[in-house]
């Protein structure tokens, strides 16, 4: 059926009706804009200490690209008119509801199609001030999850293919996020001071999570994904990372997550 129209059009119109990011003063926006230029250069030799995955120099010379949330709109409905065209009047609402959640929620995002570390001020700088953050630890936080994101969509393009049900993308990007979490669970003060009060009193570290709930999509394994976290980081201490990143028959089933050995046994 032909939809009579699409994602940027879509795009448009959302931001027709929004704000490019939350009302700050010039000096803010500039200063936030060059804490995260300096926080990508800073987290690029680190990619590959964090995932030990060759992977990670590609995306340390990858450009880091900064978009408000009008541009993150813009660029996301570009990729998904090209990447996975409208094919249905029910893919509009649910399509719709995800670019608002996106350009008001993503702080960073990589993308696969030009290899790109996208970082957005506004919603870093919104989360600063909302959660009492450290502009310049945030903005390192930040860009290092994105290159670690970007690193393991590398290894593993499966992990962010928009050719299958939304349900099953959005259960591998919640896999993706708790990994690249667990790969940074070594910082320590030394390297990021304020690393702690981030991990504990930051924002929810899983913007996949916070789609599904948000657009009411649900699966047996998003309903247990609160056991995900510890799940990866198992894989990522017990150097099981490679046989998990292999196939998309290697990611665990639910009765997996609990049980993390008897996945260990399936795959090995």
């Amino acid at each position: 059926m032909l939809i009579p129209t699409s994602t940027q059009v879509m795009a448009q119109a959302l931001n027709a009706v929004s704000y490019a990011g939350p009302q700050t003063s010039p000096a803010s926006a500039s200063g936030i804009a060059q804490r995260l230029l300096r926080a990508g250069t800073w987290s690029a030799p680190r990619l590959a200490e964090l995932s030990g995955l060759h992977e990670a120099g590609i995306v340390a010379e990858s450009p880091v690209l900064l978009l408000d949330r009008h541009g993150l709109t813009r660029h996301l409905a570009r990729i998904l008119d090209e990447c996975a065209p409208l094919a249905s009047f029910d893919q509009i609402r649910t399509r719709l509801r995800v670019l608002r959640l996106l350009a008001t929620h993503a702080t960073g995002l990589w993308d696969p199609w030009t290899r790109t570390r996208i970082l957005v001020p506004p919603n870093v700088l919104a989360d600063a001030h909302r959660y009492l953050l450290d502009q310049s630890d945030w903005s390192k936080w930040v860009a290092l999850r994105t290159g670690l994101l970007g690193t393991l969509t590398l290894r593993a393009p499966f992990l962010c293919d928009p050719s299958v049900r939304i349900t099953t993308l959005l259960e591998r990007l919640v896999f993706a996020e708790a990994l690249a979490d667990a790969m940074m669970a070594s910082i320590a003060p030394a390297r990021l001071p304020s690393v702690e009060w981030l991990r504990h009193h930051g924002p929810s570290s899983s913007l996949a999570s916070t789609v599904a709930t948000r657009i009411g999509v649900s699966s047996p394994l998003l309903e247990a994904r609160h056991h995900i976290p510890s799940f990866a980081l198992k894989a990522v201490q017990s150097e099981k990372l490679e046989l998990l990143l292999r196939a998309p028959e290697n990611l665990p089933d639910v009765a997996e997550l609990i049980q993390p050995d008897t996945w260990v046994a399936r795959v090995s």
